[in-house]
């Protein structure tokens, strides 16, 4: 959707001017954060549209409901605007909303010593039933991490072991060359079923591990550089790309969608530095 693509967009305009410092750059950056921070809901997230009002204010709608997937692009943008050096107070107002719009999505369980619940997509009052999602739980945590929480806290950690376990970088390509079937077999079907490769969910997974660092990004990051250009494509139109077949996103998305994401994760290493400079502590 147009909101998926502002986020991204206003990603890609913050880089660009924190690279170059280029006048024009900064006042399209500008223009695309101030859009952001006019589309933000009430409840602290973002989705596929402006907010639902009137003359009084925001509206009592299902419309003004975020949905984590869409906030963590925006989240993302608007902290990629303050490493830019254009943070501004309201920037930093729309992160304590965003902050406790990402604690209502915490999938909270009867018992208290739980903590390794994970996210849900939406809140839904009529709903009770909360259901884990890779994806969306990778987008909070990276989301709580730029937001100041820290790599050591249980929470964090909690969730991440989870992540590992029910999304691990895996291939049915891969398998099908190296007979390497049985792997998939031992998935968790929860989030993956079976041979259905996540790459959406690897994409936060990523940048979720290489901030946590020490073991956790050692073996993921060992993981990726094998079997992401394993599996590209090596011949013919479609060489330098990855194929969305199997993919959970992938049907919807297409290869550029697939490609563009498996590119960003190789990028990780150059485009984002550790917030917390673990990899040289572990």
């Amino acid at each position: 959707g147009r909101m998926y693509g502002h986020g991204q967009i206003t990603i890609a305009l913050c880089e660009a001017y924190g690279l170059t410092r280029d006048v024009k750059l900064e006042q399209a950056a500008q223009a695309a954060i101030r859009y952001a921070l006019a589309a933000q809901l009430p409840d602290g997230g973002w989705r596929y549209h402006l907010p639902d009002t009137d003359e009084s204010g925001f509206l009592e709608s299902w419309k003004n409901r975020g949905d984590l997937s869409m906030t963590g692009w925006f989240l993302l943008a608007l902290k990629t605007a303050e490493m830019a050096g254009l943070q501004t107070p309201a920037i930093e107002e729309s992160f304590q909303q965003v902050d406790g719009f990402l604690d209502q999505l915490r999938i909270v369980s009867d018992n208290p010593e739980s903590v390794d619940l994970g996210y849900d997509y939406q809140f839904n009052p009529l709903s009770p039933v909360r259901k884990f999602q890779s994806a969306i739980s990778a987008e909070a945590i990276l989301g709580k991490l730029f937001l100041g929480a820290t790599p050591d806290d249980q929470h964090v950690r909690a969730v991440v072991d989870r992540l590992l376990i029910e999304s691990p970088i895996a291939f049915p390509e891969s398998a099908r060359k190296s007979g390497r079937a049985v792997e998939f077999a031992a998935i968790d079907g929860r989030s993956m079923n079976h041979a259905v490769k996540n790459i959406y969910a690897w994409y936060y997974i990523t940048q979720v591990c290489h901030h946590v660092g020490g073991r956790v990004w050692r073996e993921w990051n060992a993981d990726m550089c094998t079997l992401l250009p394993e599996n590209q494509e090596a011949g013919g139109f479609e060489r330098g790309s990855w194929s969305p077949a199997h993919d959970l996103y992938g049907v919807k998305g297409g290869r550029l969608f697939t490609t563009a994401l498996c590119a960003c994760m190789l990028e990780t290493y150059y485009r984002h530095l550790s917030l917390y400079g673990m990899h040289e502590k572990n």
